[in-house]
């Protein structure tokens, strides 16, 4: 029996773009990331934006880095209307993105160049880390980031 071509929606490449980078697979995440279609008025998901970053974070391309952490930063600011602003638990995951982004380009900034220095930026990293106290699902989502790219950066 023959395997049907089946059409996979645009939600579930979101799924498998940090699926994708989760666990290292970075010719599917190139692939996945490029699948997924946008209108111009539809905003990039937040998931989609990170594995951008990453992909160009792979191929040294610092420019389309910052226009994607741009891009989510932008998404994200949208979000904070008055009525999610109320409580910080209301909040809270808005914050969390907003916290990721910071990193993505602390580390990718870090990392960029011949002169790294490691143990301050781990020192940085950790502290951060202590400072917003995520729920364990963020910091399996923060620490798999990371891993992502400092294997990106050590892989080269």
């Amino acid at each position: 029996m023959a395997l049907k071509s089946q059409v996979i929606p645009d939600k579930a490449y979101i799924f498998a773009v940090e699926a994708a980078w989760m666990s290292s697979k970075w010719d599917a995440l190139a692939s996945y990331a490029d699948k997924y279609t946008t209108t111009p008025q539809q905003e990039v998901p937040f998931d989609l934006d990170i594995g951008r970053a990453i992909i160009a974070y792979r191929n040294e391309k610092g420019d389309t880095i910052k226009s994607s952490i741009t891009n989510a930063r932008t998404t994200i600011s949208k979000s904070f209307a008055l009525s999610n602003t109320v409580s910080f638990r209301q909040c809270r995951e808005s914050l969390f993105r907003l916290h990721i982004l910071s990193e993505v380009e602390m580390i990718t900034s870090s990392l960029r160049g011949s002169d790294v220095k490691l143990d301050g930026l781990n020192v940085s990293l950790e502290n951060r880390l202590k400072i917003i106290e995520p729920s364990p699902r963020e910091r399996q989502y923060l620490l798999a980031l990371r891993r992502a790219l400092f294997s990106t950066h050590f892989s080269r």
